[in-house]
C-alpha cells in the first residue's frame, strides 16, 4: 500500500501481540530496511533469527542490513544453503546468490562474490522478456536527434546553478525491492 509507516506499526503491533512470531520480526526488518534504518533492521532480523533459527527469508534480508565479516555465523548459514541451492525455487535461488554474493564481497572474496552474482543475474534473466530490438531502435533514434550540433545550438539556454539536481530510477540489482517476502 506503499504506506510505510504504517507497515511499520503493523509489525510492532503483531510483536507486542505475539512476541515470538519470528515472520513479524522478518517484516518488521524488511520495512525497517525500507525505511533506510539499517541498524534497527540488523536487530530485529537477528531476533528472528533467535525465534526461528536458519530462516532463509531472514538470512537473505539480513545480507542487505549487516556487514559480514569472515566466520559469521550468517554467513556460513548462507553458504550452507548454497548447498542445497539446486533443491530450491529458481526466484529463492536468485536471492540467496545475491546475499550470498554480498556477504562474500564484505569479506573481501571478491572472485566469489563475482560468480554468486554472475549465477543471481543468469536466474533473473530467464524472468525478463526483452527485446533487444525496439531498444537499439531508441538508442539510434537518440543518436539522430541529440546531435552535438543540437547540444552546441542549445548551450548556454539553461540558468547556471549550485542547486542540486536529484536523478530517480529503478534499482539495477535485479531484486525487484531488494528483500524476501516468500521463497515458497
Amino acid at each position: 500500500l506503499e504506506d510505510l509507516p504504517g507497515s511499520i506499526a503493523s509489525c510492532r503491533r503483531a510483536i507486542a501481540l505475539k512476541p515470538d512470531f519470528a515472520e513479524a520480526h522478518n517484516n518488521l526488518g524488511i520495512s525497517l530496511l525500507e525505511a533506510g534504518d539499517l541498524d534497527g533492521a540488523r536487530d530485529v532480523l537477528q531476533q528472528a533469527l533467535v525465534l526461528e533459527p536458519g530462516s532463509l527469508r531472514t538470512l537473505i534480508n539480513l545480507a542487505s542490513a549487516k556487514k559480514f565479516k569472515p566466520g559469521d555465523p550468517e554467513l556460513e548459514a548462507l553458504a550452507a544453503a548454497a548447498e542445497k541451492a539446486d533443491q530450491m525455487p529458481e526466484e529463492g535461488r536468485m536471492q540467496l546468490f545475491y546475499a550470498l554474493g554480498k556477504a562474500n564481497d564484505d569479506v573481501k572474496e571478491y572472485e566469489r562474490a563475482f560468480d554468486l552474482y554472475l549465477a543471481g543475474a543468469a536466474l533473473k534473466r530467464k524472468t525478463l522478456k526483452y527485446d533487444e530490438a525496439p531498444a537499439l531502435r531508441l538508442f539510434d533514434r537518440i543518436r539522430q536527434v541529440f546531435t552535438p550540433k543540437l547540444l552546441e545550438e542549445k548551450r548556454g539556454l539553461s540558468q547556471a546553478t549550485a542547486d542540486p539536481i536529484f536523478i530517480v530510477g529503478n534499482g539495477r540489482s535485479g531484486l525487484s525491492n531488494g528483500y524476501v517476502r516468500a521463497l515458497a
